[in-house]
Parts: structure tokens; C-alpha cells; sequence
């Protein structure tokens, strides 16, 4: 049977080149995307659009208006499993105040607003008091051999 196969080099540049499609701290002007939160209420699908997703999008005291700004990846990584990995900046979603919110997931948005990728959390994660938050370190996998 036929098969693509991924070198850990091939896997790697296209891990960074796709990353600084999303975001770009080192490009003039620098480009910046953005990680939005999903409520649970949506179960998303590979149908999904990014109408469905900015209609499902979280408010409370503490979430930014469009989603944390998302300023570029680390470079790529090998992947245990193969393949390579980006990861972004550690992300702290913070809950202040305002009605109880079940958060789904989120969503990588690049900086020309188009959904890159979208994370489903299992189970949702609650937001109810001050202080309820935890850390979101947005990544994104390439070229995994099967």
C-alpha cells in the first residue's frame, strides 16, 4: 500500500511555517492571532463554522472582547509518536466575576480571523467563582506518520 512518510525534518518546517501563518511576533508589522473560548453549550463538529463558534463564544468579567491575543509559537519540537509540535505562550483564563460559565473548548483563530483549529474540553470546565481559571497552552501537531 501506498503511503506518505514525514521525516522529522519535513515535520518540523512545516510545524514553524504554519505557526507563523497563525501568528508572528518577528514579522513588520507583526501579525497577531487569537485563542477564543467556546461555551459547552456547542458540540462542535468538522462542519463547525466560525459563525457557530463566535455565537457559542464565553462572556465574564476577565475574558477579553475577542479572545486572548495570541502572539507567535515557540519553535517547533519533535513529537513523541512522531511528527512535531508548536506550542503558543501560556494562556491564563481568568474567571473575575459575572454568571456561571461552562466552558466547551476553544478555538485558534489566525490573524486574518479564519479557525485554524478547535479544542474540545472533556469534560467542560466550569467558571463560577473568582479566582477559577487554569492554564491554556494553545498547540497545534504536524506530519505524524501513520
Amino acid at each position: 500500500m501506498d503511503s506518505p512518510l514525514y521525516t522529522q525534518s519535513a515535520a518540523l518546517a512545516e510545524a514553524n511555517a504554519v505557526g507563523k501563518t497563525i501568528a508572528d511576533a518577528s514579522a513588520s508589522p507583526p501579525t497577531e492571532g487569537a485563542v477564543r473560548l467556546y461555551s459547552s453549550a456547542l458540540v462542535p463538529t468538522v462542519i463547525t463554522t466560525k459563525a457557530e463558534l463566535v455565537a457559542a463564544e464565553v462572556a465574564f468579567t476577565g475574558y477579553p472582547s475577542g479572545g486572548y491575543p495570541l502572539s507567535g509559537f515557540n519553535p517547533a519540537i519533535l513529537a513523541t509518536g512522531g511528527g512535531a509540535v508548536i506550542y503558543a505562550q501560556t494562556i491564563p483564563v481568568a474567571y473575575v466575576s459575572g454568571a456561571p460559565v461552562a466552558v466547551g473548548g476553544y478555538w485558534i483563530e489566525d490573524a486574518l480571523g479564519d479557525v485554524r483549529l478547535v479544542y474540545v474540553y472533556s469534560p467542560a470546565r466550569n467558571l463560577a467563582s473568582s479566582g477559577d481559571g487554569w492554564p491554556v497552552v494553545a498547540s497545534l501537531g504536524f506530519g505524524r506518520n501513520a
